[in-house]
């Protein structure tokens, strides 16, 4: 397994380039996508949504907006485990109740099962179906949820990042106007508040493809949206553990710009595809693109005992939950 060589600080998240001044709000831009995004699914019902992610953008560019005739019906798999189980057990490190991922992720499904065994309360919503697995499954998702994991803790020097480090937190939502047939989903593993702006790191499989700088604008997209009252972030740090790698992109109106583009290039193809998940109907999520992010099938309705970090993606069609936060 590759982790980056050399474990980034918070300097590398927060620092200012000497010749880049600090991101402000582009409005402008803002304002000009929203106008763009609703022509391009205008006469779409609200009951077609269409939920854009990282990975469903790059597999409608790369498809020209086609989309498969049939969707795999969801099933639980290791994959779909490791974010949300590992993300916790970062947290639990970082609380200082174990020393490394390998030696937390067991504990942390542990608690997790036993909750749901005593009170019925699913924080991940795959405890029962981890419950029911045996010995040899477990320990395939254990081994999952602990290469990623430790993947994600190497790649940083947590001790510099400081107190204002937030790990999983629920994905950013909004809705386009005026129907919501569209609607945006941003994942986002780290946030990094700082005195310039807030920081946010995603992870991905695979290697960097050739648009990773663009790409890692869309969580900030989301972000700017959803938030509008809020700073638009002021950088993105994209990981690959897979690959030892890391790219960093600071948000300014240019990076907006560009993956702004992009998405509206995406929703027109799909919207103009007869076959696509606008004209069928909402997307089934929990699927991964190559080289994009991980949707792992999980969601965090409240917390438990293990106190661990909020993370949202359970599939819509499955859980029956839409939590959305619309500007």
């Amino acid at each position: 397994m590759l982790v980056v060589s050399r474990p980034l600080d918070r300097s590398a998240l927060l620092t200012a380039p000497a010749d880049v001044a600090p991101a402000q709000p582009p409005d402008r831009v803002l304002a000009h996508f929203v106008r763009q995004l609703a022509a391009a699914c205008d006469g779409q019902p609200r009951w077609r949504e269409l939920v854009v992610t990282l990975p469903t953008l790059r597999r409608a560019l790369a498809r020209g907006g086609r989309h498969p005739a049939s969707e795999e019906p969801f099933r639980w798999k290791p994959a779909f485990v490791r974010r949300s189980l590992g993300l916790a057990a970062i947290e639990a490190c970082r609380e200082g109740r174990y020393r490394s991922p390998a030696e937390a992720v067991g504990p942390v499904a542990d608690d997790a099962v036993a909750t749901w065994q005593r009170s019925g309360w699913r924080t991940y919503h795959w405890e029962p179906w981890l419950s029911y697995q045996p010995a040899g499954a477990r320990a395939v998702v254990l081994a999952e949820a602990t290469r990623w994991a430790t993947s994600l803790w190497c790649a940083f020097d947590w001790s510099a990042l400081g107190p204002t480090v937030r790990v999983g937190g629920p994905d950013e939502q909004w809705r386009c106007p005026p129907n919501g047939a569209v609607r945006l989903r941003g994942r986002v593993d780290l946030r990094v508040a700082g005195p310039l702006g807030e920081a946010l790191v995603v992870t991905a499989a695979g290697v960097p493809p050739p648009v990773s700088e663009c790409d890692l604008a869309f969580p900030a997209l989301v972000a700017a949206l959803s938030r509008p009252r809020r700073p638009v972030p002021r950088r993105v740090v994209g990981i690959w553990p897979d690959a030892g790698a890391h790219r960093t992109v600071d948000i300014g109106a240019t990076a907006l710009e560009c993956i702004a583009t992009r998405v509206v290039e995406a929703v027109t193809a799909m919207a103009g595809d007869s076959d696509g998940p606008l004209a069928k109907g909402p997307v089934l999520e929990g699927s991964a693109g190559a080289g994009g992010y991980v949707d792992d099938g999980s969601a965090v309705a409240g917390t438990s005992k293990a106190r661990a970090a909020a993370v949202s993606g359970f599939p819509a069609a499955v859980s029956g939950m839409s939590a959305t936060r619309s500007s």
